[in-house]
């Protein structure tokens, strides 16, 4: 019985949000090995919203964006951007000029008050439960309710959130 409600009790907040928008984020974990996580500052070269529309920056030859000492013209680097439905919790490609067609809002909040958050915490450090799993992903929230985005390329992901960027939410298409 206790099992049960527990589950109830975790699962059941999450039902109640109810998120009213979409939104747009640029990844670089498709295509690249797993622990990839190196092409952050990479995505934020590459892209900004200004006056509610995608640019699309131009990197310079020289720039090498993660500093390891190969250039970002050398490191093959794919970013991919992503339309996500939040209220069906999935993503789908999408081309520039369909991105470039839509009015994004870059506040990481979006106008019903929800947000994206990236979560990483360790297991448990109390008995019975020492060594518990972690647990890393991004999130929307509202408040302490919060329900995992299931976005591209999760699976590679792993605790390092620094292989995707939020671009906006979609106020118009």
């Amino acid at each position: 019985m206790f099992i049960l409600t527990a589950l109830v009790v975790s699962y059941l907040p999450a039902a109640t949000l109810a998120p009213e928008y979409s939104f747009v984020y640029a990844s670089c974990s498709q295509g690249r090995p797993p622990y990839y996580h190196n092409c952050g500052n990479y995505l934020k070269n590459s892209y900004m919203v200004e006056n509610a529309q995608l640019q699309e920056l131009i990197i310079p030859d020289t720039l090498d964006s993660d500093n390891d000492g190969v250039l970002d013209s050398e490191e093959h680097y794919e970013a991919r951007l992503f339309l996500h439905d939040t209220e069906l919790n999935q993503s789908r490609e999408l081309l520039l000029p369909e991105v470039r067609a839509l009015t994004l809002d870059k506040k990481i909040t979006a106008p019903d008050g929800i947000a994206m958050e990236w979560e990483y915490s360790r297991g448990g450090n109390f008995f019975p439960f020492f060594n518990g799993p972690s647990r890393y992903g991004y999130y929307l929230t509202r408040g302490k309710v919060r329900d995992r985005l299931n976005l591209v390329g999760d699976n590679e992901r792993s605790y390092y959130r620094d292989d995707l960027l939020f671009l906006g939410w979609v106020i118009e298409n």
